[in-house]
């Protein structure tokens, strides 16, 4: 039996909640480790299924894993908040319990805590997109070149490039010193966009961030999923656009607070809320959108009216993606029926497979 260290290095945070089919992989990943100085802290938030009986299978009794129980279903901010609140370890992380990990997930960031003792590690991941039947269809690494920032200054200049990347908003793939966020709280009234917004608060407060250029996370996209929420890249809410306008709102604030609000970020700010709008519209035009052609011409009258809107996607720049230019010079337009239309082709492109768009987008 693997003994648990009565102050480990690394708490790992687990939330379970319907994921009966991945979760037993998910563990077993963990559990093979080649740094072995971690607790996983299983959150059962009252699942329906087997998932946690699944889980305590696969651990087999290693004494590494415990479990706290949610009597009611609370959603997985909440059982992130719980698993902080009792975590001992020197870093926390939260990996998915429908993701998988590589051997050396835990070793990469041991060894940069070892040699910079970061307030934060940084890693990067690889996008594997799968079918209804989880046949593997496409995979995108996700990563950005290793770098230290050391002061408020150069933590600040790592915010927004990581941003770009989508590496900011993920916590599978952070490590995050527990002194540092112990206090905070990821926002239980949000859907979407939580991860971020905790990651940023950790950001306000880091001295020290390593961000290392591995992907041994393995994020699983599925179509179709049981979960619904994260891999239904379709599913429309009417808050959709909302949250993700306070995403862009804040990082703005948060550039502008730290003086590094120049035309060279605005520009990538502006692509960032670009890809946003472009995918309000995409979900909106979906078939699961359940939005009247009418409902969607009055809401793209009233986001040209968006103070946010009229200010970043005039200045707006794709470096990278060409068929990012395109939408971007669409919303520039101002077009409505245009802006309809290139939702509508997006949903399409979309529904042609789970990967198409993202090879698109990256150029591949």
């Amino acid at each position: 039996m693997t003994m648990a260290p009565a102050e480990p290095l690394f708490s790992l945070v687990l939330c379970v909640y319907g994921v009966e089919p991945y979760i037993a992989r998910a563990v077993r990943c963990l559990l093979d480790q080649r740094c072995g100085d971690f607790e996983l802290i299983l959150v059962d938030d009252a699942s329906p299924d087997a998932s946690i009986e699944t889980a305590l299978n696969e651990a087999a009794g290693d004494a590494r894993v415990r479990v706290v129980r949610h009597e009611s279903n609370r959603g997985l901010s909440a059982a992130r908040n719980t698993g902080l609140e009792v975590a001992r370890g020197r870093y926390v992380c939260f990996p998915d319990p429908d993701d998988e990990t590589g051997p050396d997930f835990l070793s990469a960031a041991a060894a940069a805590i070892e040699a910079q003792d970061p307030d934060i590690v940084v890693e990067g991941l690889e996008e594997r997109y799968l079918d209804g039947a989880g046949g593997f269809v496409y995979a995108n690494r996700v990563t950005a070149p290793s770098a230290v920032a050391r002061g408020t200054d150069e933590v600040a200049g790592l915010a927004l490039p990581l941003e770009e990347r989508t590496l900011l908003g993920y916590v599978h793939t952070k490590f995050f010193r527990r002194a540092l966020v112990a206090d905070l709280r990821f926002d239980s009234g949000l859907t979407v966009s939580e991860d971020f917004f905790f990651s940023l608060g950790a950001f306000e407060r880091a001295r020290t961030v390593c961000v290392l250029d591995v992907a041994e996370y393995r994020y699983q996209k599925r179509s179709g999923s049981l979960t619904g929420g994260r891999y239904d890249s379709q599913r429309y809410t009417p808050d959709y656009y909302d949250v993700h306008r306070a995403r862009i709102q804040t990082m703005l604030d948060f550039l502008e607070a730290h003086g590094i609000a120049d035309d060279e970020a605005m520009q990538t700010l502006g692509a960032l809320y670009g890809r946003y709008v472009v995918s309000t519209l995409m979900r909106q035009a979906a078939p699961v959108g359940g939005l009247s052609k009418g409902e969607r011409r009055a809401w793209a009258r009233e986001l040209k009216r968006d103070p946010l809107f009229q200010r970043l996607i005039p200045v707006a720049r794709a470096r990278r993606s060409r068929a990012l230019a395109v939408s971007l010079g669409v919303l520039r337009s101002g077009c409505v029926p245009a802006m309809l239309a290139l939702g509508t082709a997006v949903s399409r492109a979309k529904a042609q497979g789970p990967g198409l768009v993202t090879k698109i987008q990256s150029e591949r």
